[in-house]
């Protein structure tokens, strides 16, 4: 998926965080961006007594959930592949607004690794909501500006015709 096009495309991007919000049909390729657990299982009961991310899941996955010894929903650590510094500060900035977020942090784990790692802390509300709520806010805010950007566009092109 050449992720510049689909940020390029207002439609398309609407249609992906729909889609990821649960709002609306997802694409084939939205799919991957979904949030899907991933866990390791023992021989009679899952085990989530350490960090397991399946390279397969993360291979075909936008989005991963790390589960960790924390079985607790208000804590979890999201991992998004092919992001960066960009997304994790405009989110980590957006979900730490949320009064009911205790911690929000993010890292890139190395510098060679495309991957982002989102670590989320809530009072009462899950992480996945919080980070869902983070996300619907950061759409809000991105739609906003660059509404105002097309806005000051046609004005300054209509300025420029008077002139």
């Amino acid at each position: 998926m050449d992720v510049d096009n689909v940020l390029k495309n207002t439609k398309l991007v609407k249609r992906y965080l729909d889609c990821l919000l649960d709002r609306g049909r997802c694409e084939k390729n939205g799919k991957d961006w979904k949030v899907q657990p991933v866990y390791s299982s023992g021989s009679s009961a899952i085990s989530f007594n350490f960090l397991k991310i399946s390279e397969f899941a993360m291979e075909n996955r936008r989005l991963a959930v790390a589960r960790e010894e924390e079985q607790d929903d208000r804590m979890k650590t999201f991992i998004f592949k092919g992001e960066g510094h960009t997304l994790g500060n405009a989110i980590r900035t957006i979900i730490l607004k949320n009064p009911d977020v205790i911690f929000c942090g993010y890292t890139i784990p190395h510098p060679s690794e495309n991957k982002l790692h989102l670590r989320i802390e809530t009072k009462s509300i899950s992480a996945v909501d919080a980070l869902r709520e983070g996300l619907e806010q950061l759409q809000n805010l991105s739609d906003h500006i660059l509404k105002t950007f097309e806005t000051a566009v046609v004005d300054y092109k209509s300025n420029q015709m008077e002139v």
